[in-house]
C-alpha cells in the first residue's frame, strides 16, 4: 500500500523578515518622495511605479513556506519561498532515523546538543511549542533537523519506526 502525505507550514516572519520587509518600502517611499519633492526629477517617477512591482515581488518572495512530504518511508523537507521557488532541504529514508522527538521533551532534548554535519531550520518558528527535532545520518553526515510536524504526520512516522519517535502527551 502506497503512503503519500504533504504537509506545509506556514514559516511565521522573524525579525530578519520584518526589518528586510521595512527597509524595502522605506527605499521604495524615499525613491517616490524624492521626485515629487524636487519638480527636476519629475520623470523619474515613472521608474518609481516599476519600483513599487518590484518591491512587492521582493517582499512577497519573503513569504516563506516548509512543505514535509512523507512517501512511504521516505521524508523530503522542501522551502517554497514566495509561492514561487523551492528548495530540497533534506530527503532521507526513515530508516537512516536515529531519534525524533519534541525538542521540549526533557528526556530527549539534550540529543541536540550533538555533534552535527549540518542543522536544519523547517520550523514554523523557533519558538513553537510543538517543534520537533530529528537526528539522522545520510551518506556519512549525521544532520539535526528541526521542523514542525502536524500530529498527522507523525502518527504515519510512528506506523513505520514506532521505535525511534517520542510523541508528547
Amino acid at each position: 500500500m502506497e503512503n503519500f502525505k504533504e504537509y506545509l507550514v506556514a514559516k511565521e516572519p522573524d525579525a530578519k523578515d520584518t526589518a528586510a520587509k521595512i527597509l524595502i518600502w522605506l527605499v521604495i517611499v524615499v525613491f517616490i518622495a524624492f521626485p515629487i519633492l524636487n519638480p527636476s526629477f519629475f520623470p523619474i517617477l515613472a521608474l518609481a511605479a516599476v519600483a513599487v512591482l518590484g518591491a512587492v515581488h521582493l517582499t512577497r518572495g519573503l513569504r516563506k513556506e516548509f512543505e514535509y512530504i512523507v512517501t512511504m518511508r521516505d521524508i523530503d523537507i522542501d522551502i517554497i519561498s514566495g509561492q514561487r521557488s523551492r528548495k530540497r532541504l533534506a530527503s532521507f529514508n526513515m530508516d537512516q532515523m536515529e531519534i525524533c522527538a519534541s525538542v521540549n521533551d526533557g528526556e530527549y532534548a539534550s540529543r541536540i546538543n550533538g555533534s552535527f554535519t549540518q542543522t536544519i531550520h523547517a520550523e514554523a518558528s523557533k519558538n513553537n511549542p510543538n517543534n520537533y527535532f530529528a537526528i539522522f545520518t545520510k551518506d556519512g553526515e549525521r544532520t539535526l533537523l528541526f521542523f514542525t510536524p502536524p500530529e498527522h504526520m507523525l502518527n504515519t512516522i510512528f506506523q513505520f519506526v514506532k521505535s525511534k519517535i517520542h510523541i508528547k502527551k
